[in-house]
């Protein structure tokens, strides 16, 4: 197996992972957001610390960041400004089910699929649209494996705080 189609079975394998372990949830708890003072890390760093999200939160991140890779890896994103945030927030408010978040990162990953396999040279560099660092094709290839990985653990994490210790 060559290395753009490890990449892709492993990330379509993180993304299984993910929609799976979501699904485990109940759905009246996917807003759920735990409280403040239930949360160790803003415990220990206050305001610097994330507000909390909801599993449904997490998805629909998952879903938005999907449909931006292709885009990156292949060198044509425009650069992510303060202004465009307003209506990505309304945009991913409208999925409001796991069916729908997932659909739209399979979207998103089915485009960066085909952007990955047609890499003829990995060590050309990109140059990120949020903040414009530089980067090699070969390192941004695994940005939507590494986020699906995090955003898992960001769902086992909540669930946790509800009280589900149960492996997914």
């Amino acid at each position: 197996m060559d290395y753009s189609s490890h990449i892709v079975s492993m990330t379509r394998s993180a993304m299984d992972t993910l929609f799976r372990t979501a699904r485990s949830t109940p759905v009246e708890k996917l807003d759920w957001k735990p409280s403040i003072p239930e949360i160790s890390v803003v415990r220990h760093f206050g305001p610097l610390a994330l507000e909390p999200r909801s599993i449904l939160e997490v998805l629909q991140d998952a879903g938005q960041r999907s449909l931006t890779f292709a885009s990156v890896l292949a060198g044509e994103a425009k650069p992510f400004t303060m202004d465009m945030f307003p209506a990505m927030a309304q945009e991913r408010a409208q999925w409001t089910t796991i069916e729908q978040c997932e659909a739209k990162a399979l979207e998103g990953l089915e485009a960066f699929y085909e952007v990955l396999l047609a890499i003829e040279d990995f060590d050309a560099v990109l140059t990120l649209p949020y903040g414009g660092r530089q980067t090699s094709k070969a390192n941004f290839s695994l940005m939507p494996l590494q986020t699906l990985t995090y955003m898992n653990g960001q769902v086992n994490y909540i669930q946790t705080l509800f009280g589900d210790y149960d492996r997914h």
